[in-house]
């Protein structure tokens, strides 16, 4: 669910941490995306800030995904990088729900 456009949600309490660490004038990126994916010590986590019906076909498996979709094909290239598997059970269920919370969608396939 979109708040407002320029408007960022945090919680109370990390609004003032951020405060506090934040000196004026620093520069910041804002990522306006609707899936967002990134990846930390090799696991990889999914936002989806806004529900996409141009993902409603997510397949179940990476060899299925349809190559026309830019964001399918950012989760396969961070798979194949950090030889992962990705939960597309998860990532059908967060595109549908939309929290807008980041959630690990990875486990490491290495031994």
């Amino acid at each position: 669910m979109r708040v407002t456009h320029g408007c960022i949600r945090l919680r109370a309490t990390d609004i003032e941490t951020l405060f506090a660490l934040t000196k004026v004038g620093t520069k910041v990126k804002i990522i306006d995306k609707k899936i967002k994916i990134t990846h930390l010590n090799k696991d990889v986590f999914i936002e989806v800030s806004d529900y996409d019906k141009t993902l409603e076909s997510i397949p179940n498996d990476e060899f299925n995904f349809q190559s026309k979709n830019k964001y399918l094909q950012d989760i396969i290239e961070y798979t194949k990088k950090y030889n992962l598997s990705i939960d597309w059970s998860l990532i059908k269920k967060e595109v549908k729900n939309s929290s807008g919370i980041p959630i690990l969608v990875s486990t490491s396939n290495s031994n």
